[in-house]
């Protein structure tokens, strides 16, 4: 070891005489001191202490340390929380019923939804539109998808520039704003989606059936398309009304497969019969990842947080749980979708008309100042301030991490930002990078998407003026259906996440002392939350850490006999069963040696300790040091933190 290197070290005050007290401590077994501190302390104490060759310096009292092994400091025995897996009630019904949800339409809405559904497509509709049935169009959807609202194409141009195209179902054709079923549509305001379920906002005729792209079908759409030149950059745009014939439906697996030339990693094989498209696909890749880099130069923040795969058999077992993350299929339709989402927000702004924009505000301080300590928590190197964060500083740092460690912080870092809400004020999207956004590509399930098709139908593609009453009347029709809309997201957010968490406690209740792999993403002075690989979050009582010394909760971490744990650091977890607030508890078997490590903790601490030299240097009890300024005392923890709050623009 370099003797002249300090590491802090942490011990409990055992005894107490006069002037000497002896120090319990995990890594020097017991040691005698002398210090003035001696008629300020009492037994339970901590201390810390750092070593210079072999003197003991800087000894000062820890407060914020809570010994764990003392069990008068843990609040319980996991143990007598948990709930016979017997008595386990999972009732996914009464939470849709908590939020007053009914899934059955009205019997008028069905009857009108079954008429509407089975009107047919007539020559005069189809010389209205542009005929896109020989144009080659595919649709990527999830494997489980119960609708479908889009299909894409892409054209090469004699000028060696692209056409993108977005073929949006048609709904506002079928479904008008004077029809029982709009009004439906409205009081719901979006599909609900639970695991293997959805209740839909529009009736099943419609929205898995005449509305949803289908192969070798006549389907109505609202297309947009969108040239770009070979780099990505953005030419110009235009929509009508189409009439598509989808030559495939792929699932995302399929053509990550296809694009991949094998199974995605960790996964079986799949079905796939559109290897002949592989060129097509490649096409789709190449275009969308050079758009998707030009929205990084503008502020595109890539959070990674992967999604769970509930899978459940007809029974409503949950048969596995796993954590997909997005592949290249999810990441050519997620940037199409936001390409023309994007790009439809501008054009209604370039057109001056009223329109519901999807709007993201930019971080307040306290989201901020939330990002640096998620990034701390992590022990994530940065430089961000008050004054320097930004969608474009956000996005490139976050470019940067690695996967592993953009997978951990990624969730923490979401939810330091503002909720995206619906607007008729075009607000801009902050995790975007965008000046404007609005919802255009899901119409089958969110209605502020049918809202955008009944203006393009009524006044983009006639070029219809507004008069000042109309004007009015408008915003105000909007004005409403956007509160409507904030309000419907809101609760069916809360239901799938609900339902989602009693799947997983229904899974994990069967896996009782299975082994798991996951990371710590939170310490509080009651234990530690993890994430498990599955995306499963549980609980560890600190009482489930055979080897826990101390807690310090300035630090946010586990002081341990094998090692150090902080946010991110990688545990092999037990499941022990779910408590009476019905969330899953975890024992720690062992620390993952690749956790991520503080430099501090990576110094290799000293082997043979010579006790009777060890001299306290500073003896003053309220005197705590600043590691990166060891010889400038602060006198007080206030004006420590004060300091230090300064420093990093926290105010």
């Amino acid at each position: 070891m370099n003797m002249g290197t300090k590491a802090t070290f942490y011990g409990e005050v055992v005894k107490v005489e006069g002037k000497e007290l002896k120090l319990k401590t995990i890594d020097h077994g017991m040691l005698p001191l002398k210090t003035r501190l001696a008629n300020k302390v009492n037994t339970g104490d901590i201390l810390s202490y750092k070593l210079r060759g072999a003197r003991m310096i800087a000894v000062t009292a820890a407060p914020h340390m809570t010994n764990l092994f003392n069990q008068s400091n843990r609040p319980f025995r996991t143990e007598s929380t948990l709930i016979p897996q017997s008595q386990l009630d999972f009732d996914e019904e009464s939470v849709f019923e908590r939020h007053g949800i009914v899934r059955e339409f009205p019997n008028h809405v069905e009857d009108e939804a079954t008429q509407l559904a089975s009107m047919p497509i007539t020559d005069d509709e189809i010389a209205k539109r542009i005929d896109l049935r020989k144009m080659t169009t595919i649709s990527i959807d999830p494997a489980t998808a119960k609708d479908r609202d889009d299909a894409i194409s892409i054209t090469r141009l004699n000028n060696g520039n692209w056409l993108l195209g977005v073929h949006i179902a048609d709904v506002a054709h079928y479904v008008g704003k004077n029809t029982a079923t709009y009004q439906e549509a409205l009081n719901r305001g979006t599909s609900i989606y639970p695991p293997s379920d959805v209740i839909p906002m529009l009736p099943h005729a419609l929205s898995s059936g005449v509305c949803s792209p289908t192969e070798n079908h006549d389907n109505l759409t609202i297309s947009t398309f969108i040239t770009v030149d070979p780099e990505g950059n953005i030419l110009s745009r235009s929509v009508k009304e189409g009439i598509i014939n989808v030559d495939k439906n792929f699932s995302y697996d399929q053509v990550s497969e296809i694009l991949n030339d094998g199974p995605i990693l960790g996964q079986d094989r799949v079905e796939s019969d559109g290897f002949e498209y592989l060129p097509l696909l490649q096409q789709f890749q190449d275009i969308t990842n050079k758009i998707a880099e030009k929205r990084k130069t503008q502020g595109n923040i890539n959070f990674d947080v992967p999604e769970p795969t509930i899978t459940k058999n007809e029974r409503g077992e949950v048969l596995s749980i796993n954590a997909r993350p997005r592949e290249a299929g999810d990441k050519i339709v997620e940037n199409m979708m936001v390409l023309t989402n994007g790009q439809s927000a501008e054009m209604m702004q370039e057109l001056g008309l009223p329109n519901i924009y999807r709007n993201h505000e930019e971080l307040d301080i306290t989201g901020k100042i939330q990002f640096i300590r998620t990034l701390e928590k992590f022990n994530v190197t940065h430089n961000f301030n008050l004054g320097n964060i930004n969608t474009n500083t956000m996005s490139a740092f976050m470019d940067k991490l690695d996967e592993t460690t953009l997978r951990r912080v990624s969730p923490r870092a979401v939810m330091s930002m503002e909720r995206a809400e619906y607007g008729v004020t075009n607000g801009g999207h902050f995790g975007l990078g965008l000046e404007g956004y609005t919802h255009t590509t899901s119409p089958i399930r969110r209605f502020p998407d049918l809202v955008y098709q009944h203006l393009v139908k009524d006044y983009v593609i006639p070029d219809k003026k507004l008069d000042a009453d109309e004007r009015l009347d408008l915003e105000e029709e909007l004005r409403i259906n956007a509160f409507q809309a904030n309000k419907t997201q809101e609760r069916a957010t809360a239901i799938e996440r609900e339902i989602e968490y009693i799947n997983m406690l229904k899974f994990m209740s069967e896996q009782n002392g299975e082994i798991f792999q996951g990371h710590i993403c939170d310490i509080n002075e009651k234990g530690v939350r993890v994430k498990l690989d599955n995306t499963v979050e549980g609980f560890i009582g600190f009482d489930q850490f055979p080897t826990v010394a101390y807690f310090d909760g300035k630090k946010s971490r586990i002081i341990t006999q094998d090692g150090n744990l902080r946010h991110g650091s990688r545990l092999r977890l037990q499941v022990l069963g779910i408590d009476k607030n019905y969330k899953l508890q975890l024992t720690a078997r062992d620390v993952d040696q690749s956790s991520p490590k503080h430099k501090e903790e990576q110094i290799q601490e000293p082997q043979i300790v010579q006790e009777h030299y060890f001299k306290p240097n500073h003896r003053d009890y309220n005197i705590y040091y600043d590691k990166d300024q060891p010889d400038e005392p602060y006198h007080n923890i206030e004006e420590r933190f004060k300091t230090r709050l300064e420093e990093r623009s926290y105010d």
